[in-house]
């Protein structure tokens, strides 16, 4: 750990991110004496680890700069190190569109008006699209083959090479010092951007803004974590913990703090400041709310051909916008290539089988065995011919990040289901794409097995509004009823920008330092050194050109399906026989990847009702998941599994399992079959307790069932009819596959 020298500053700067590394700077650069405290270590080239399955050990805890957090209805992925994000994220600089300030954002935020702050951030991380690979002379194979795929689906006009924080000067040379003093070696196209560039050629914050900063003056503090912040005389008396001491804790105190932790951390650690230590009571009580997942979602093209190439080049090389018009209502989303190195080929898939372990129980123990070694193959078993497909959009951003009582347990509400038509847009575009690449389909586990979107790009939880009644902070990040206490990172962020949002969330950082300096007598006019004389840059993403009545729907979507689902039943748990029940509304958003997936795929909400554990209003489903016709290896049976995580009103967490094992030589056995679930109840905690017990689907429950199957919008109006259609196909024939089967037994 690098240490601070004194315990008493006039400001202290927490994280060191996008929003972070900015405030550090400029406030250094302005002659306020600062220190930032940030819980990662510092890397320098060659210091990122290379273990090329062990995830515990790219843990930040482990010396790693990774930071994953399964929060209920997302997977949360974060960074950790002097430099935040910047350290792991892709690179990628991009303007969300004007259209994107319309909704949520103060008046004083506008495109134009935010454009002086972008360009200062372009000439910091030093931006330029991707570059030829130094060792073929050529651009990637990825950027080329994505771009011929683009213009055979004709939607070459909306395909772009984003701007990159990446140095290319130099590649295979020895370091030389950049603008700011750092040094640096050029891209040699490894792939290795999202696990630590080990080059030195990513122009990751600590080799610009944290620079500046430390030569202005700034102290860092690293492996220091927020623990504890409450108001003082002076300003705020802050509490860390010095995590390569034990995790002793030691105090400083400033005039002014600014919390950059990143949206999740940031919103997380305000709640506990006013609900669990109650050292800030009067935070708003918008806090947590506004949560966006920014419409991240994750897709991969198995076996492309020709070859992807994925471990060549940075890991986003293109982008290609889809801005859809439909009924009135306008999805726009944003698909981009992502390559990998060899290392995060066999981290990625990993990422959550003990999770999904977890929450699916033993029911699906064989079949999520034989699941883990298929994901492990994902990216490896086509070797550089996998892609992988990252794809943002605008978002709902209705999210809720809150602190569960009694126990103040972290989590986030994600309304999936009010964003289907977002997720089945970008499932439709990336099958489209892959299809156009010559690939096989295949989703994120994590989406197909717990209905749960991995969210990289996290926004919102203290979100900007003009009083506390509509926000947490102020249009200049100052938090509301503490005007010394500042939130400068992506959770001000008041809605999705459907682009990834580092350049945003340093962009808005650059505004509102640049603001709260200014409010220091004799610094009225200050604005950063580096904005004087200083250029416009060339933007890709404004040369895209949108159709007047949008872009044309994805070839391939698909449509989804929805139904209700009531059971009822009872649960011996301890001995005690209880009354039991489930009310469900289950949804399968693209029929067309529920087909293609041996999984069948579909998420699962509602509530659960356990007598004596839930109340008679029941539990709410937290990312429950609903498997049909699982295959696990028996051809005359298949399953039909149920995982619905749920918290008792005691907050213990428990996972509701159900199995009805689909099987028979009569109508009458299939009957029985799929209207009774076989049910255990299993603590999530590790516990003992166990139950287990029938839920049953009357004849009344059946035909409203029948009653309740709808539609899903895809990207044709036909697919209201077309995907129940192919549904109902998929669910007889399987029962009439089955049904013959048994009946050539008997023979």
């Amino acid at each position: 750990m690098s240490r601070l020298s004194r315990d008493a500053y006039q400001a202290i700067v927490v994280g060191s991110g996008f929003g972070g590394a900015v405030a550090a700077c400029r406030l250094a650069q302005a002659g306020v004496d600062v220190a930032i405290l940030e819980r990662g270590r510092r890397y320098a080239p060659g210091e990122f680890p290379r273990h090329p399955v062990r995830y515990d050990r790219m843990h930040w805890h482990d010396g790693g700069p990774y930071d994953l957090r399964p929060l209920n209805d997302v997977l949360v992925v974060q960074g950790a190190g002097y430099g935040g994000g910047s350290l792991i994220y892709a690179n990628v600089q991009i303007r969300p569109p004007v259209e994107a300030f319309d909704r949520g954002w103060p008046a004083a935020y506008t495109r134009e008006r935010l454009d002086p702050y972008y360009d200062l951030v372009a000439y910091m991380l030093d931006i330029t699209p991707v570059r030829d690979d130094p060792e073929t002379g050529a651009l990637p194979p990825k950027t080329r083959l994505m771009e011929e795929a683009a213009h055979r689906l004709g939607r070459g006009a909306q395909f772009f090479r984003p701007n990159l924080a990446v140095r290319f000067d130099g590649a295979g040379e020895a370091p030389t010092q950049n603008k700011f003093g750092a040094p640096q070696s050029g891209c040699i196209h490894c792939g290795d951007c999202d696990i630590g560039c080990n080059v030195g050629a990513k122009n990751t914050l600590d080799l610009n803004y944290l620079t500046l900063a430390e030569r202005f003056g700034a102290e860092a503090a690293t492996r220091a974590e927020l623990s504890w912040l409450a108001p003082s005389e002076a300003g705020f008396e802050a509490r860390y913990r010095d995590l390569d001491d034990g995790g002793s804790e030691r105090s400083v105190a400033a005039e002014q703090a600014f919390l950059c932790l990143g949206a999740v951390n940031s919103t997380e650690f305000l709640l506990r400041c006013r609900d669990q230590h109650r050292t800030l009571a009067r935070l708003s009580k918008a806090l947590g709310s506004g949560y966006s997942a920014n419409g991240d979602f994750l897709a991969f093209g198995l076996g492309t051909s020709p070859s992807f190439a994925a471990t060549r080049g940075p890991t986003i090389t293109t982008a290609c916008v889809h801005d859809i018009r439909r009924d009135g209502r306008r999805l726009r989303l944003l698909v981009e290539d992502g390559g990998y190195s060899h290392q995060l080929s066999h981290f990625l898939p990993l990422l959550h089988p003990v999770h999904l372990a977890q929450l699916a129980g033993r029911e699906l123990g064989g079949h999520l065995a034989h699941q883990r070694e298929r994901t492990h193959r994902l990216l490896d078993e086509a070797g550089d011919a996998t892609a992988a497909l990252l794809v943002m959009g605008r978002d709902s951003a209705n999210g809720r990040i809150e602190l569960a009582r009694p126990h103040h347990r972290l989590r986030v509400r994600w309304d999936t289901p009010s964003n289907l038509a977002l997720y089945a847009a970008e499932t439709a575009a990336c099958r489209e794409l892959v299809s156009a690449l010559g690939g096989r389909f295949a989703l994120s586990p994590n989406w197909s097995f717990l209905g749960q979107p991995s969210a990289p790009h996290n926004l919102g939880g203290c979100t900007m509004g003009v009083d506390e009644r509509a926000g947490v902070v102020d249009p200049e990040g100052r938090v509301f009823g503490y005007p010394s206490l500042h939130v400068l990172d992506g959770a001000i962020v008041p809605d999705a920008v459907g682009v990834n949002p580092s350049h945003t969330i340093a962009a808005v950082a650059e505004r509102s330092i640049e603001a709260t300096i200014r409010r220091i007598p004799g610094r009225e006019r200050w604005r950063a050194p580096e904005r004087t004389g200083l250029s416009r840059i060339a933007l890709p993403e404004d040369r895209v050109s949108i159709p007047s009545d949008g872009t044309s729907p994805p070839a391939v979507a698909s449509g989804g399906v929805r139904w209700r689902e009531s059971l009822q039943g009872t649960i011996e748990l301890g001995g005690t026989e209880m009354r039991a029940g489930l009310e469900l509304a289950i949804v399968v958003a693209d029929v067309g990847a529920f087909l293609s997936d041996p999984a069948h795929p579909g998420r699962a909400s509602g509530r659960v009702h356990v007598e004596g554990l839930t109340g008679p209003e029941g539990a709410p489903i937290e990312g429950g998941t609903f498997h049909l016709f699982l295959d696990e290896g028996d051809p005359l049976a298949r399953t039909m599994s149920y995982a619905l995580p749920f918290h008792a009103t005691d907050d213990r967490p428990w996972v509701f399992q159900g199995r009805k094992d689909v099987r028979g030589r009569r109508i009458v056995d299939f009957w029985r079959a799929t209207t009774t679930l076989d049910a255990r109840l299993v603590p999530r905690d590790d516990g003992d307790a166990r139950g287990s017990g029938v839920l049953r689907i009357g004849p009344g429950a059946v035909a409203r069932l029948l009653g309740s199957l709808r539609s899903v919008a895809g990207g044709r109006r036909t697919d209201a009819v077309v995907a129940p259609l192919r549904f109902a196909r998929f669910f007889s024939g399987t029962l009439l596959h089955l049904y013959l089967n048994g009946r050539k037994v008997d023979r």
